[in-house]
């Protein structure tokens, strides 16, 4: 039982400068990450001087598509200057699936929109990948609504490999020794744990355990 309880502490210790909680806290506190993301801001920011002007027209997101799909001309045009910019073909090529997986997923175009602003990098993943993504999220244990605010508050998990994030659960329930419904937990309201230094992680757990000891 000690040592369980001194596994819920492991979070606690995961780095205190940023709180990525998303819904409501866990029980065993409020979770705090420390700025994972300096591949995150490389990988995500929509300000980033990697998204240069194409030359090339997006003739793969015709206007009439978008508003097919619920968005306003006024968003259609957003997201048409966003794909512009992202250097290479591939936002353009898979722009209109990762908008179609995205409103499938029960998200309106308005939330659409908004993730996309906080991560273009979404448009250049293909469509099999991000499907693969959702599905292991849900076999997670992510369930309807959840699945919905963690992707909302969080799109940076759909850039995320499968394998990654999979390593990162078997390691909070084997070397943490978190329950299916802590890690469960974890994921829904710190995503950005998945993007962790695995080996960092493990060390801010084990200098928890001796802590509580």
């Amino acid at each position: 039982m000690g040592t369980r309880v001194a596994a819920l502490q492991v979070l606690r210790w995961t780095v205190r400068h940023t709180t990525c909680s998303v819904s409501s806290p866990v029980p065993f506190g409020r979770c705090h990450l420390r700025p994972l993301c300096t591949g995150c801001r490389l990988l995500c920011s929509s300000t980033d001087q990697s998204n240069e002007l194409s030359s090339k027209p997006v003739s793969e997101l015709p206007p009439h598509s978008l508003r097919d799909m619920g968005f306003t001309d006024t968003q259609a045009e957003q997201i048409h200057e966003v794909v512009s910019r992202l250097r290479g073909g591939s936002a353009a090529k898979h722009a209109l699936s990762t908008l179609t997986a995205l409103l499938v997923l029960g998200l309106n175009p308005s939330t659409v929109l908004k993730l996309l602003e906080k991560c273009p990098e979404l448009y250049t993943v293909k469509e099999s990948l991000l499907q693969q993504r959702i599905v292991n999220m849900r076999k997670l244990g992510l369930g309807e609504g959840s699945l919905q605010r963690v992707v909302s508050h969080y799109p940076q998990i759909l850039t995320v490999p499968v394998k990654t994030t999979n390593r990162v659960v078997m390691f909070l329930r084997d070397k943490c020794l978190f329950t299916v419904q802590q890690v469960k937990d974890i994921l829904r309201d710190c995503p950005a744990i998945v993007l962790e230094n695995m080996g960092q992680l493990e060390y801010k757990f084990q200098v928890s355990m001796k802590t509580e000891h």
